[in-house]
């Protein structure tokens, strides 16, 4: 997803699959904050999350048809890691 538009590629039986459309953001943005270990290391999470509208059509060939995505949501979280002396 790059601003508003969402595009995706691939290939499916050989055909080029084209997801494409749009997903306006909705609803209140959630600051995420969120702290853990695992394996040594203690993570430290931040960012918000937002929920989305979208509106996009999934394309194989000549055959296209209208994508149900609900719910979509969208992160931005930035992730620190350090490791746990002791």
């Amino acid at each position: 997803m790059k601003g508003k538009k969402v595009k995706a590629r691939a290939k499916l039986s050989g055909k080029k699959v084209v997801i494409k459309g749009r997903a306006r953001p909705t609803g209140e943005v959630r600051r995420v904050n969120d702290e853990f270990d695992d394996a040594g290391l203690w993570f430290t999470v931040t960012g918000t999350h937002r929920l989305l509208d979208p509106q996009a059509a999934f394309v194989w060939g000549k055959r296209a048809t209208k994508l149900v995505c609900d719910p979509a949501f969208r992160f931005n979280l930035t992730v620190t890691r350090s490791v746990i002396e002791g």
